[in-house]
């Protein structure tokens, strides 16, 4: 009964309907907030963008058309750090996406010179490619930006490919000439992967609703996927590597852990950066023998980082795959070992 008491005598001190006034949200200021980075994890895609999360198991999207300028396809090619300082934040390469000093690359530069293999992998840029699309299992959400693996990427191209004619299929076509495409998605983090990729049998209108397809247009139009990017500055990038803070003065246009470096390395000299360029991509070359230990993604993983146009080839096994690599990046096999002595002599030795 007590309880039932206090619970009235609140209800009576309640502030009426009337003499409250109720401060309504915009669309965008709840969009910012549910999209907006959680503590200091940092973003290389501004914070009003919907984003397209795949899910487990079966997906079926719309690939929407490219809006930005010069378009030769219709994503946006991305070069990513990921898992950069204390809070594995991602950044732009500066380096790949803008040829300028990028402070995650000389790092990287810095760790192989130091023989620290693991950390110049874990800092190498990775590939991805941001589009728009539909995501049909809920529409109504409208337009999602997704930066989608750079190897899914080239499956869904080569699978716009027609072997036998040579025809193309404009997947991104909105008209009732385009194209979905369904995949599945397995596993989580850096061990997820995306099978079963096809295109549909027969081409689709963007939306059977006219009105809908030209908002989801027209929005595109307006937000074309370059506007959605954020660089930030070298120096922002470099403090939040090192786990320090700095002013950000950069206007806004799940990741794998990167290991502290052990220990701390000087800058490269600021004119030898075409030099520590060249430097680093050297020192990434893998050997002959790393090559042949290599697993088809991680051939399809290294094709990606040293840019190989395998368009034209057709591979039936790993080992062609490795071959035409140590090919491509002019890899020889090691010298065989000098044999010391006539084989009388090893023999003896042998019975030592």
């Amino acid at each position: 009964m007590a309880l039932i008491q206090k619970r009235q005598t609140q209800a009576n001190r309640a502030p009426s309907a009337q003499r409250f006034k109720y401060q309504a949200r915009s669309a965008e200021e709840v969009k910012a907030r549910a999209n907006r980075s959680i503590g200091s994890r940092e973003s290389y895609i501004i914070p009003e963008v919907d984003f397209f999360t795949p899910k487990a198991g079966d997906n079926n999207i719309r690939i929407l058309p490219p809006t930005f300028e010069g378009a030769r396809h219709y994503g946006i090619d991305l070069h990513l750090h990921y898992g950069i300082g204390p809070d594995r934040s991602a950044f732009l390469c500066l380096d790949k996406m803008r040829a300028e000093a990028c402070p995650i690359c000389e790092e990287r530069t810095n760790a192989a010179t130091e023989g620290e293999e693991d950390l110049a992998k874990a800092l190498r840029p990775k590939q991805r490619v941001l589009v728009w699309v539909i995501n049909r299992s809920e529409e109504g959400k409208g337009p999602l930006a997704w930066s989608m693996p750079a190897g899914l990427d080239k499956d869904i191209v080569n699978c716009s490919i027609d072997k036998s004619t040579g025809e193309i299929l404009s997947v991104d076509d909105p008209s009732d000439k385009g194209f979905d495409i369904a995949f599945k998605r397995e596993g989580m983090d850096e061990r997820t992967k995306y099978t079963g990729i096809q295109v549909a049998r027969r081409a689709s209108p963007l939306s059977d609703d006219a009105d809908q397809a030209d908002k989801w247009l027209a929005f595109i139009a307006e937000h074309p996927l370059d506007s959605l990017l954020t660089f930030r500055e070298y120096d922002f990038i470099k403090a939040a590597y090192a786990g320090t803070t700095v002013e950000d003065k950069t206007a806004a246009a799940p990741a794998a852990k990167v290991p502290t470096r052990r220990a701390a390395a000087p800058d490269p000299h600021p004119d030898s950066r075409a030099a520590a360029a060249a430097q680093d991509l050297k020192e990434d070359t893998p050997t002959w023998d790393q090559v042949r230990a290599m697993t088809e993604d991680e051939l399809e993983e290294l094709i990606g980082d040293f840019q190989l146009d395998v368009s034209k080839e057709n591979f039936k096994s790993e080992v062609q795959v490795q071959d035409w690599v140590c090919a491509q990046l002019e890899i020889v096999p090691p010298a065989p070992a000098a044999k010391a002595g006539s084989w009388k002599d090893r023999l003896k030795n042998l019975k030592k």
